[in-house]
């Protein structure tokens, strides 16, 4: 199942963006992150100014929440 989370400038205001870009230093420990979680078998993690973007290859529905709260650390 692919499954994609993310948000954008339609979507989100300035400073919840913000909170969630990362910097290309901090995207291997996010996919690392997200990796580790039940399920998940690759990710792909997209980060711009204005949008972010998580792909996930799993073989079930995805827990959102743990996905969101992995990429919030």
């Amino acid at each position: 199942m692919l499954t994609m989370i993310g948000l954008s400038h339609k979507t989100a205001p300035l400073e919840v963006r913000e909170r969630l870009a990362f910097g290309e230093e901090e995207v291997p420990e996010a996919l690392r992150a997200v990796r580790a979680l039940p399920g998940v078998r690759e990710a792909y993690l997209l980060s711009t100014c204005n949008r972010t973007e998580v792909y996930l290859c799993t073989w079930e529905q995805p827990d959102l929440g743990r996905v969101a709260e992995a990429l919030a650390r």
